[in-house]
């Protein structure tokens, strides 16, 4: 709270519902594994990439998970197909401005996926998917658009329930019920 004043505008429940969303999948906030986003009234949970690398290295097949952010003097390719190739070699000096984002898993059995998405393709889906004017899109674009390929990346593997449950709970608002004792999702 002290961090974030705005959350103390939030429904008490939904920060509970937050915190323990981050609990369950043994996620601290403070470490930017996950966050607690306020939104108006409501207390939102969302993973850090930071926090979707963790759980990906949790499963005993994985290999490797990285994003990485491409810039104009980089050497950069790839190709997608059934010999999909990507090369990056960042420029030594001078990197110039960021123009893509991508991210690449690799598990244990020889599995590899990667996605690549240009800045103007990220800006697009942040304004598609981004709620507010202010928040990690605007104060952490760079780590918004690593957490974004890293999830389209592991849309191609075979994900664990805790990863796949991480992911669905991603940017949700959960609400303790203190009449009921129960945890419900808040319709968006």
């Amino acid at each position: 709270f002290r961090l974030n004043p705005k959350l103390m505008a939030c429904n008490e429940g939904s920060i509970v519902g937050a915190i323990i969303q981050s609990a369950q999948l043994g996620l601290e906030p403070i470490m930017g594994y996950s966050y607690l986003i306020p939104y108006g009234a409501e207390c939102q949970f969302q993973l850090g990439y930071k926090g979707l690398i963790q759980l990906f290295y949790r499963s005993e097949n994985a290999l490797s998970l990285e994003a990485r952010v491409v810039y104009q003097n980089d050497r950069f390719e790839y190709s997608y197909g059934l010999n999909s190739t990507l090369v990056h070699v960042p420029a030594v000096k001078s990197q110039g401005p960021a123009i893509g984002y991508y991210a690449v898993a690799k598990l244990k059995n020889g599995v590899c996926s990667f996605e690549y998405r240009t800045i103007d393709q990220i800006k697009e889906h942040a304004k598609r998917y981004a709620k507010a004017k202010t928040g990690p899109w605007i104060d952490n674009f760079d780590e918004m658009a690593k957490k974004t390929l890293i999830k389209m990346t592991l849309k191609y593997m075979p994900l664990s329930v805790e990863m796949q449950k991480a992911m669905d709970s991603d940017e949700t608002v959960k609400r303790i019920d203190h009449n009921t004792e129960d945890i419900f999702e808040v319709p968006s």
